[in-house]
């Protein structure tokens, strides 16, 4: 059983190194929207990006048949929640499981909209997240360097374009929202351990040979590319915003002075 722990988290491990920067890049970039413009300055991304929060919320709690007793999709007040579902059901054998789903749901809700923006305004990159990165491959560092090359090539035929900086925008920001709230996890953690310690034992008895382990492994092999390409446009957007609160602070102290 320690081996099947063990050969799991190596697959996971590429996965994990990547959403761990995702979040950390995410909390960065809303304290820093904040230290250069205020809460003004975040409700501007957030008007459009907290309803795909929401509305992901809303979605996976119908489908999984719990009732849904409010939804407010975007709010501007002094609280930390900018947005809300709020549900509830009759407590089961899968309750876990289906609060897993509701809670994780922005996640592939924002995959679908970085998705369909990619498509409409660079297809070119749109190409380039088809482009399924295997985490059976011995190579997937290999595969993912040279991922960001082709990325990078993209990026200097479309950098003069308009449409190529609305698209970097929108994109950064709706990844950053999609991220689950401290709430979203709280719901979703026992679930989330129940799938993971469900996955080691079939992996352990069966294999990798199962048809449940194809399907894991074709929906983060499909997954991973756009989560690698979110990652660089929230580092650049916040290595921007970075900036601007440097030159903020340098412009208050010296008018202090």
């Amino acid at each position: 059983m320690l081996n099947s722990l063990v050969s799991v988290f190596q697959y996971f491990l590429p996965l994990t190194v990547a959403l761990s920067v995702a979040f950390i890049l995410q909390r960065l970039y809303i304290s820093l929207l904040l230290k250069v413009g205020g809460r003004p300055l975040l409700y501007i991304p957030a008007s459009f990006s907290v309803p795909i929060h929401e509305l992901s919320h809303y979605i996976a709690a119908k489908l999984c048949l719990h009732k849904v007793e409010k939804v407010v999709f975007f709010q501007m007040n002094s609280s930390q929640t900018l947005g809300y579902v709020s549900h509830s059901y009759k407590k089961s054998i899968v309750s876990p499981l289906t609060n897993a789903v509701i809670g994780m749901a922005p996640i592939f809700g924002g995959w679908f909209v970085v998705t369909l923006i990619t498509f409409l305004l660079v297809p070119d990159i749109y190409q380039l997240i088809n482009t399924k990165l295997s985490l059976t491959d011995t190579t997937i560092v290999d595969d993912i360097t040279r991922f960001i090359r082709a990325f990078e090539s993209v990026f200097y035929q479309h950098y003069a374009e308009p449409k190529f900086w609305l698209w970097v925008f929108l994109v950064a920001n709706v990844a950053v929202f999609s991220a689950p709230s401290g709430a979203d996890f709280k719901g979703a953690w026992s679930g989330m351990a129940l799938i993971i310690c469900m996955y080691v034992v079939l992996f352990h008895f069966l294999g990798d040979d199962t048809g449940l382990f194809n399907i894991v492994n074709s929906m983060f092999s499909a997954y991973l590319p756009t989560l690698i390409l979110c990652i660089f446009v929230v580092l650049f957007v916040t290595s921007t915003l970075l900036v601007f609160n440097i030159i903020k602070s340098k412009l208050l102290g010296a008018k202090q002075s």
